[in-house]
């Protein structure tokens, strides 16, 4: 499985520590927040190669990269500075990249255990032609990331946390956590997209739900962080 990281945010809730340096490059437990994700990533055997985009103070992520793994061959990078969003910067991407295989897709400000990762790979290794997004229950984790309604395994609904109403709070609902898996259909899809359209992930993930597009919800119940403001870094549990 081919895998994309998304480290070019600006990561501005972080205040001061992001203010002239990249998050992806901000120490959780004495180790940067790229280094953990790419540790997770090339341990896995499921994992071919990972590509890199970055774009603001994206020289600090490949410093740290290059000084931590060398020139593997497995890691590759894309910047792209002038480029905003989540979304935009992946349409970027994909117009640089040949597209035979489905991607997973993270950023580095989510932490899940090697066990959840490995079972997220296993499960998309089944599902291969359906999108995938990796959920938890834990939602107050993450509470400005979307939460989805999960039927069997396939999302049926995604929508922000304040918006939902009374009768909704009595369904279990799901935090999309931020690992995705897109498979080749709609990678090419990506590649055909203006880069100028909606910015972000979420929201088109919520497009290929009202198209009819199967969005499966690869559940799991482990501790998991979650790193968006300066409070994050201390106060979130090891999932040591």
């Amino acid at each position: 499985m081919k895998v994309v990281v998304l480290a070019g945010g600006r990561g501005k809730r972080m205040g001061t520590l992001t203010k002239n340096n990249q998050k992806a490059t901000v120490c959780f437990e004495h180790k940067p927040l790229i280094v953990h994700v790419l540790d997770q990533l090339l341990q896995e055997p499921f994992v071919s190669d990972v590509t890199i985009l970055t774009g603001y103070q994206g020289i600090d992520v490949t410093s740290v990269v290059k000084k931590t793994y060398g020139k593997s061959s497995r890691l590759s990078f894309l910047d792209f500075p002038e480029t905003t969003g989540t979304l935009s910067r992946l349409v970027s991407a994909f117009s640089c990249l040949k597209v035979r295989h489905g991607y997973c897709v993270c950023g580095i400000d989510s932490l899940v255990s090697p066990t959840a990762f490995k079972r997220f790979c296993t499960y998309v290794n089944s599902h291969q032609n359906d999108t995938v997004l990796t959920l938890s229950p834990r939602t107050s984790i993450a509470p400005t990331h979307k939460i989805a309604y999960v039927n069997s395994d396939k999302i049926t609904d995604l929508i922000t946390q304040d918006s939902l109403n009374k009768e909704s709070r009595e369904l279990q609902w799901f935090t999309d956590v931020g690992i995705r898996y897109f498979p080749a259909g709609i990678m090419a899809m990506l590649q055909h997209r203006s880069s100028t359209q909606e910015k972000y992930i979420p929201s088109f993930v919520k497009e290929l739900l009202l198209a009819g597009t199967i969005v499966r919800g690869f559940v799991f119940g482990d501790i998991w962080k979650h790193f968006a403001t300066i409070d994050d870094l201390y106060s979130t549990r090891s999932l040591k």
